[in-house]
């Protein structure tokens, strides 16, 4: 399940790894929450910027959220800008109308391996498309 090197992960293993990214912030949220952290925050909010301040916190949990979904979707070699042809729009892939927040460049290697395997499965389909049927017996 581990690999010594990320780069040669099998592409059908992935989901670890977004699984992963997103489940780590939440689970140490959740700790922190435990441990009074969101009371601290809250707190030093309120005395730095006052009640203002809690009207930009979701702006900045929601940006800290597409980081992380971004960052992920960049290591994996897919371009989170980019909304592909098989999807619709926001949420399922209008990424196209956000700015990427990735804290890593789209991983090159990734992403040719993955197109490389997407244009095979799509000679696959067209082949199995293109053979007639067997005749019945």
């Amino acid at each position: 399940f581990f690999f010594n090197n990320l780069e040669i992960m099998p592409l059908d293993r992935e989901w670890a790894v977004s699984f992963s990214a997103a489940m780590f912030p939440f689970c140490s949220f959740c700790y922190a929450h435990h441990r009074g952290l969101t009371l601290t925050v809250l707190k030093g909010v309120y005395r730095t910027v006052g009640v203002q301040g809690f009207l930009f916190l979701p702006f900045i949990t929601l940006a800290m959220e597409k980081s992380i979904y971004d960052s992920t979707q960049a290591w994996q070699g897919i371009e989170p800008t980019v909304v592909p042809a098989d999807r619709g729009g926001f949420p399922s892939g209008g990424g196209a109308a956000f700015p990427s927040f990735a804290l890593i460049p789209v991983n090159q290697v990734k992403k040719a391996l993955r197109e490389e395997r997407l244009a095979a499965e799509a000679a696959a389909e067209a082949a199995a498309e293109a053979t007639p049927p067997p005749p019945p017996p």
